[in-house]
């Protein structure tokens, strides 16, 4: 998948990557024949169900919680398909704005009987998925606005 998107994003599309698109979405949607001759998926918000599946195992993030007390909100783990992130200058300052999503909160425990408080923080995932409407929305931004590396702890 990420070779074809990116297959997409330096060359357009072309027959082979509408026959490649179609065998991802046809792994992900049922197909439905109500006519012989023609079938039909019904695709609806297929980029966001498509991701959402491959990145079921890999999360983009996971977001761990504890608490400082042994209380019943002791620990969690969230694993997320994608990342939404605030609009903070577009792409301009999304090192950023990547650095804010990950950095460690601190925040009162809300279980009433605790009186600890609660850690939050984010670890990004090997390959992540940037909502980029989310940072868009009406701007308009084009493929070239986004930076080709972006270097978070000495990753990239």
């Amino acid at each position: 998948m990420l070779g074809m998107a990116k297959e997409i994003a330096l060359n357009g599309s072309s027959r082979v990557t509408y026959r490649q698109r179609l065998e991802l979405i046809m792994q992900h949607f049922e197909v439905e024949s109500n006519i012989p001759t023609i079938r039909h998926i019904n695709a609806e918000c297929n980029v966001s169900k498509i991701v959402y599946d491959f990145f079921k195992t890999d999360p983009s993030a996971t977001q761990y919680t504890i608490c400082t007390k042994n209380c019943i909100e002791k620990e969690k783990t969230q694993p997320s398909p994608t990342l939404i992130l605030k609009k903070d200058n577009g792409f301009s300052n999304l090192k950023g704005i990547i650095l804010q999503y990950t950095k460690m909160k601190v925040t009162q425990c809300k279980n009433l009987s605790c009186t600890g408080l609660i850690q939050t923080h984010r670890e990004l995932g090997n390959a992540i998925f940037i909502e980029a409407d989310a940072l868009c929305h009406k701007d308009g931004y084009k493929i070239d606005d986004f930076p080709e590396d972006i270097e978070i702890e000495k990753l990239r």
